[in-house]
């Protein structure tokens, strides 16, 4: 009776700590995809140019240099 306790104590740890990683590994796929993106549009950036403008929404105007002035203190961080 005590090993049956045992084992079905021990399926059940493992069961949980199974769960848990595979939480933990999801978060981290999520984050490294939300890196990349972020790495992605920062090339895409640095690859216009400064002056550049363009008009959307028929009364909206985007400007590169805008767009890279509104990016927080640690997107520049990452910035090369």
């Amino acid at each position: 009776m005590f090993v049956e306790t045992k084992d079905r104590l021990d399926k059940e740890n493992l069961g949980k700590a199974l769960e848990l990683n595979r939480d933990i590994l999801n978060h981290i796929d999520a984050s490294i995809h939300n890196r990349n993106q972020e790495l992605r549009l920062l090339e895409i950036y640095s690859k216009m140019d400064a002056r550049s403008t363009a008009i959307y929404d028929k009364i909206k105007k985007f400007k590169v240099c805008n767009g890279l002035n509104s990016m927080t203190k640690v997107d520049k961080f990452f910035v090369r």
